[in-house]
C-alpha cells in the first residue's frame, strides 16, 4: 500500500551527487555527460562490486544537521530530554566544500557479470543508521518489463533506453526527499515551539508557492536562518539571495526586538501596521552599532494566505550579514572541477 509522504520545506538544500554503475564504460560516459548536461553531478563506476565496497565501508553520510540539536538534561519536554535546536548553524554549511559530494541516488544497470543490479542493491547499505535519510536506488534495465518482487530494494525502475527526462525527475525528486526526511526532527520542534509555531514549513500551500520561487530564480541552494522559517538562497555561482518570513507571534517577536533596541516610532509603528518586516541577520553583532539606521533592516511586506498569514520578503541583498562568499565553493565550480 503506498502511503502518501507530508508535504514538508526541507530546512537545508544543496545539489547532491548520483552515482551510476554499469559494467558498459562506453555507456557509461555517454550517459553521464548527457545528465551533467541538465546540471546534475554525476559519478560512475563500471565495477559493481567496487561499487558495494565503496558504499558499505568507505562512503560516509555527511550528517551535519545532527550537530544542531543540543541535549538540555535538566529539561524536560514530553517526557524525554529537551532537544533545542541551533538554527543559526545549519547555514554554515554553505562553507563545507564537500558537501556536493554527498549522495542522494544509486542509478544501476540491472543486467551486470557477477553481480547483479538487483543483487547490488539488496546488499548495499544506504544509511549510516536509522537517523539519517536513506540514499534512493533507481534500477535501469533493458531486460526485466516489471519490477516483480524487486519493490523493497527500489524506488524507481526505469527502462534502459527510455526518455532520460523522467530518470531526471526521479533523480531530483530523491535528492529533494533525502533532504526532507534530514529536516523532519528540526520541522517538529520548530512546529511545537510554542513562542513560534512555525507553519510554512509544513503549509502545502506555502511550500508550492516557495518552490515556485526557487525554480523562477534558479535558486539550488537554500538554508534556514532563524526559528519562523527565514532562508538564505544560493543560486549556481553562488551569488546570495534572502527569503524573510514572519506569522503572527514573529511579527509580535519583532516589535518586541524594536522596542528593545530603542527603535523610533515609526519603525515600531510600520511592524505594528504589518507594512514592514524586520530582519537582523545577527543580534550579537546588531548590539554592537552605536548609529542604527533601521532602514537598513526593513523590508516591504507582503502576505501569503495558507493555513496561517504570512508575512514575508524576498530579496535580493542585505546591508549586514557576515556570510564570507570568497570562502563558498560554487556548484557551478563544482561541476567545473568533477
Amino acid at each position: 500500500m503506498n502511503i502518501e509522504r507530508p508535504k514538508i520545506m526541507p530546512v537545508f538544500y544543496f545539489p547532491t551527487t548520483t552515482y551510476l554503475i554499469d559494467d558498459n564504460v562506453a555507456f557509461l560516459e555517454l550517459f553521464k555527460a548527457e545528465l551533467e548536461e541538465e546540471n546534475l553531478a554525476i559519478k560512475i563506476e563500471s565495477d559493481p562490486q567496487k561499487a558495494l565496497n565503496f558504499f558499505n565501508h568507505e562512503y560516509k553520510q555527511n550528517a551535519f544537521w545532527l550537530k544542531c540539536f543540543t541535549k538540555l538534561p535538566l529539561k524536560v519536554w514530553g517526557g524525554s530530554q529537551e532537544v533545542v535546536v541551533d538554527v543559526f548553524s545549519i547555514h554554515k554549511q554553505m562553507y563545507n566544500s564537500k558537501r556536493f559530494d554527498e549522495a542522494t541516488n544509486i542509478v544501476s544497470d540491472y543486467a551486470m557479470p557477477e553481480l547483479t543490479g538487483l543483487e547490488l542493491f539488496m546488499q548495499v547499505k544506504t544509511t549510516d543508521d536509522q537517523i539519517n535519510p536513506r540514499i534512493q536506488l533507481i534500477m535501469l534495465t533493458g531486460v526485466l518489463d516489471t519490477a516483480v518482487d524487486v519493490h523493497e530494494h527500489l524506488n524507481a525502475f526505469f527502462r534502459k533506453n527510455g526518455p532520460v527526462e523522467k530518470l531526471i525527475s526521479k533523480i531530483l525528486s530523491g535528492e529533494r526527499i533525502y533532504f526532507e526526511d534530514a529536516s523532519l526532527g528540526i520541522i517538529y520542534r520548530l512546529h511545537n515551539d510554542p513562542e513560534n509555531r512555525t507553519g510554512c514549513l509544513t503549509d502545502e500551500k506555502f511550500i508550492s508557492f516557495f518552490w515556485g520561487h526557487v525554480r523562477d530564480q534558479k535558486i539550488v541552494e537554500q538554508y534556514l536562518l532563524d526559528k519562523q522559517g527565514s532562508k538564505v538562497m544560493l543560486d549556481k555561482h553562488a551569488n546570495l539571495s534572502w527569503f524573510f518570513i514572519r506569522n503572527d507571534l514573529g511579527m509580535e517577536q519583532s516589535i518586541n526586538l524594536a522596542k528593545k533596541y530603542n527603535a523610533p516610532q515609526g519603525v515600531i509603528h510600520a511592524l505594528e501596521r504589518h507594512e514592514k518586516l524586520l530582519y537582523i541577520y545577527d543580534e550579537n553583532e546588531f548590539q554592537k552599532n552605536t548609529a542604527v539606521n533601521w532602514n537598513d533592516y526593513l523590508y516591504p511586506v507582503q502576505i501569503f494566505e495558507g493555513k496561517q498569514k504570512y508575512y514575508y520578503a524576498f530579496v535580493s541583498d542585505i546591508k549586514h550579514h557576515s556570510i564570507e562568499k570568497d570562502k563558498i565553493l560554487s556548484f557551478a565550480d563544482y561541476l567545473e572541477s568533477n
